[in-house]
């Protein structure tokens, strides 16, 4: 009951100007809860929780997000410092490494085994980023690149490993290298007739 409608309830009390004694207690009860009432308890909304807790896990994702691309960034700055290593052994060494360690493309690295396979003087070093290179088949720059390397290449070890690789990813457009080696008089037999054969198999 709230304190105008009980001195409306009482009104003959309050005209007497005297409250009668028994009401005294409980009228005081009543003007003590209309002058100091009782502060509610605010409750933190459950949305906020949630919302506060899928922020906390925002940022938690982001730490290690940020960490795992540091990571990536390290091991790629050793590759790259390793496959420009001044001695071959270095160099294929790391060649290897990547071949174990890459499941995925990455442009610098891929840059640094197109520029290994054009221009390495080393001839395991170069038939090893033939390898690390073919990982990714469908990559349209490193098909170009082993077409382009079977234009130029004259080492007979890496002319048949070139010859090997194309043959298997069926690139039709190694045909022209292809017939150049063929005719060219230069070329050893053993590579000719590899050549001779893919040749063939393109065609098919």
């Amino acid at each position: 009951m709230s304190l105008e409608k009980y001195i409306r309830d009482h009104k003959n009390a309050f005209d007497d100007k005297k409250m009668p004694s028994e009401a005294t207690p409980v009228f005081e009860q009543m003007l003590k809860k209309e002058l100091h009432p009782e502060k509610k308890k605010k409750k933190f909304p459950v949305k906020y929780l949630a919302m506060a807790a899928g922020f906390a896990l925002l940022v938690s994702l982001g730490f290690f997000y940020n960490q795992k691309l540091e990571r990536e960034k390290q091991q790629r700055d050793y590759m790259l410092t390793a496959m420009s290593d001044e001695t071959a052994s270095g160099r294929l060494q790391a060649v290897y490494e990547y071949e174990d360690a890459y499941k995925k493309e990455d442009d610098r690295l891929l840059k640094k085994l197109i520029e290994l396979l054009h221009k390495d003087d080393n001839i395991n070093v170069k038939i090893a980023a033939i390898d690390a290179l073919i990982k990714f088949p469908n990559n349209e720059e490193v098909r170009l690149e082993l077409i382009k390397a079977l234009e130029t290449e004259k080492e007979p070890l890496v002319q048949l490993k070139l010859i090997k690789t194309l043959t298997i990813l069926r690139e039709e457009r190694a045909k022209e290298p292809l017939k150049q080696i063929i005719e060219d008089k230069q070329t050893f037999p053993v590579v000719k007739g590899n050549a001779t054969l893919a040749m063939n198999k393109l065609k098919n």
